[in-house]
């Protein structure tokens, strides 16, 4: 046995049979609060296994345990600014985050360490169970709702956009409150339990408006208390400007402030959209249909030109077709036509164009040889459902429809009672079918997502509005209308004006063969029964006379809350004066002030944009808040300031200074003068004086001068 080495030991010194390890703390899980810090505590023991014979290392083995802290994903820690403790019995982690530190898992090791010739522990290393770490998420409100003040009985909405941190932990809920009680969705009020709130109230007041927003195992979050504000409805126009993509340009206009001019300088576009946002509005409208091109030493006719009345019901559609292609001007109530102007034929190399003619009224004809026929008057109502473009439409037969046609040669065409569209066609819609309220939709199907849900009609993309005639070589077009003017013919006339129409649904205050010298472009302001009208008086081209006097001292002009006429000597009241005045206060809408001769309209000077924000502005007297507060600026002359500006600061008149003085005589002939010599002028020419009689008239935004 020996032999063997069956009983073979080999002396050694060490201790033998060591320790285990166990833990008699275990890391716990835990759930915290963003930005809140955890903590997870372990603590380990050793101990000798029990065993016969008794193991020799007890009572003799001595060492230590040394711990270390592990994530399941990130590994060994070390102690930093997000951990502290990673090598002791507690690990604290700091600044927790959504969702960055959500279900993170931490585990402790522990190692025992044993001393000179002790035994190493049998289950070195010895690690904890886990530990989970949960992160309720964070609800952050990204947009906050935004005040709205609205006409009482008015629908408006109150959005905010937020978001969860850690989505899965479920979706948002909303609770909106008015005046700090919850809201529940009513016959005034949805959206209560949404992130888009739509309210209205009956009564006039102001409100206040928060959302509380939640979500499980998250703290509620309160957006911004904003204002609700109800007031007494406005004669308040919104216009929609319609061009090829999903959003439109929007602008609004409260009438009772101000009037407002459509053209192709705010709103370049086919298909132009108006309508009474928060109440029935009596409106008087000015359509001046666009004048024919001119050509060589011949012009082209001018437009047709009508000032209609009507009232706009509240919500209902209203589009005006022919602003960017500066044609003739059409008028509709959702789908059906109710008013035309015809635009002027172009002139042809040896003869005038003919004007179209306003609502109602035939066109004329071209001048020259072989000019085109005027469009002939169409009965008031009197429109087929049918039409035919004119001769100069760029479309082909494969373009049109099959009930419609196209005119050939120099002809003209005719328009149709309603549009026909055609999206709206294939959905089997038919031309004077109302669409219900609903959002714009392109020719195309594609919904405008920023116009409004309101009642409409109109069918974009076809409704034979290019009625015009062609023209032979060197000819002139003819005019587009109702019924397009004829085009001129080989003699190289002019062509005939396009004619004009309506549906017996409007009243014209008055309508001219003629008249519009520029550009398709409408006027819309209150109507005459309404309070803002206060007997101004209103030229057809939207100019407004506000003083008339021959060369008496203007500080003694009468003052009169009426109609200011030619040779009055009068001048509209303060109120009034300070209302135009409030318009052009912040300088940016072109507020103008003109002037002619009095008891016509001979120009005297031309105003320069935004003239009355300059003189409102003036260094040495800002234009005065009456018409008759005149300040004497020229002793020595007898010359008296009612707006003067000048580089030396002073009435100097030196080399630099614009303004309008008159004169008493003491000096020069006793009349007005109007000056422009400066860097910033305010009228064109420069200077202009000696006028014993003048008209002075504002021109709001869009108004051509003199």
């Amino acid at each position: 046995m020996i032999e063997q080495q069956q009983y073979r030991y080999i002396p050694t010194e060490l201790q033998l049979n060591g320790p285990i390890i166990s833990f008699t703390t275990t890391p716990l899980d835990t759930t915290h609060r963003v930005g809140e810090s955890a903590y997870f505590t372990g603590i380990a023991t050793v101990q000798f296994p029990t065993q016969v014979p008794t193991n020799p290392a007890v009572g003799f083995a001595t060492g230590t345990i040394q711990y270390q802290w592990y994530e399941v994903t990130e590994g060994q820690l070390s102690d930093g600014t997000k951990y502290v403790g990673t090598a002791t019995t507690q690990l604290f982690v700091n600044d927790l985050a959504s969702p960055d530190d959500n279900g993170k898992q931490y585990y402790l090791g522990a190692d025992y360490v044993a001393i000179g010739t002790s035994p190493n522990a049998n289950n070195d290393l010895f690690t904890s169970s886990r530990a989970t770490l949960t992160i309720y998420p964070e609800i952050t409100i990204n947009t906050q709702p935004v005040s709205g003040t609205i006409a009482s009985g008015v629908t408006t909405t109150f959005t905010v956009d937020a978001s969860i941190s850690d989505p899965p932990f479920g979706s948002l809920n909303y609770q909106w409150q008015l005046d700090q009680t919850n809201l529940t969705d009513d016959a005034e009020t949805s959206g209560s339990n949404s992130s888009t709130l739509s309210i209205s109230r009956s009564t006039v007041g102001v409100s206040s408006v928060r959302v509380l927003v939640s979500a499980a195992s998250t703290d509620t979050v309160t957006s911004t208390e904003v204002s609700f504000t109800r007031i007494e409805p406005r004669s308040l126009v919104k216009i929609e400007g319609y061009g090829t993509s999903s959003t439109a340009t929007l602008l609004q206009t409260d009438l009772d402030d101000e009037d407002f001019v459509i053209s192709a300088d705010n709103l370049n576009f086919d298909d132009i959209c108006f309508y009474a946002a928060e109440k029935d509005i009596e409106v008087e409208i000015d359509m001046y249909g666009a004048k024919g091109d001119d050509k060589g030493n011949f012009v082209g006719g001018e437009g047709g030109y009508s000032r209609i009345n009507f009232t706009m019901e509240k919500n209902e559609e209203y589009v005006v077709r022919g602003i960017k292609s500066d044609t003739g001007l059409f008028l509709y109530r959702k789908g059906s036509l109710i008013a035309v102007v015809g635009s002027g034929g172009d002139a042809g190399t040896n003869g005038n164009g003919g004007n179209g003619g306003g609502v109602n009224l035939a066109g004329a004809k071209g001048t020259g040889g072989g000019a085109g026929e005027g469009a002939p008057r169409v009965e008031v109502g009197d429109l087929p459902e049918d039409g035919i473009y004119g001769s100069a439409s760029s479309l082909t037969v494969s373009d049109i429809y099959p009930e419609d046609g196209k005119a050939t040669g120099t002809d003209g065409g005719n328009t149709i009672k309603c549009s026909k569209g055609k999206y709206w066609r294939d959905q089997g819609k038919s031309s004077c079918e109302d669409l219900g309220r609903i959002k714009f939709r392109l020719s195309d199907g594609t919904e405008v997502t920023n116009s409004a849900s309101i009642d409409r009609g109109f069918k974009a993309g076809y409704s034979i509005n290019r009625t015009a005639g062609a023209y032979d070589s060197g000819a002139g077009f003819g005019g587009d209308g109702v019924i397009g003017g004829d085009g001129g013919g080989t003699g190289q006339g002019g062509g005939g004006g396009g004619s004009g129409y309506s549906d017996g649904s409007i009243d014209i205050v008055n309508t001219t063969l003629g008249g519009s010298t520029g550009n398709s472009r409408i006027n819309i302001r209150l109507g005459s029964g309404s309070e803002r009208f206060d007997g101004l008086f209103v030229d057809n081209q939207g100019r407004i006379l506000i003083l008339a006097a021959d060369d008496r001292d203007p500080r003694g002009l009468t003052k009169t809350t009426g109609i200011v006429n030619y040779g009055d000597n009068a001048c509209i009241d303060d109120t009034r004066w300070k209302r135009f005045l409030d318009l052009a206060r912040d300088g940016t809408k072109d507020y103008r002030l003109t002037a002619t001769t009095n008891n016509n309209t001979t120009r005297i000077v031309n105003a320069t944009e935004k003239n009355i924000y300059k003189m409102m502005n003036g260094n040495v007297k800002t234009l005065a808040t009456s018409l008759t507060d005149w300040e004497l600026g020229f002793p020595g002359s007898g010359e008296y300031a009612i707006a003067w500006d000048d580089d030396q600061g002073t009435y100097s008149g030196g080399s630099d200074y614009s303004g309008i003085l008159w004169n008493d005589g003491t000096t020069y002939t006793s009349g007005y003068a109007y000056y422009g010599a400066s860097n910033n002028p305010t009228f064109t020419p420069v200077h202009s004086y000696h006028h014993t009689s003048v008209n002075w008239w504002i021109l709001p935004p869009g108004v051509p001068d003199f």
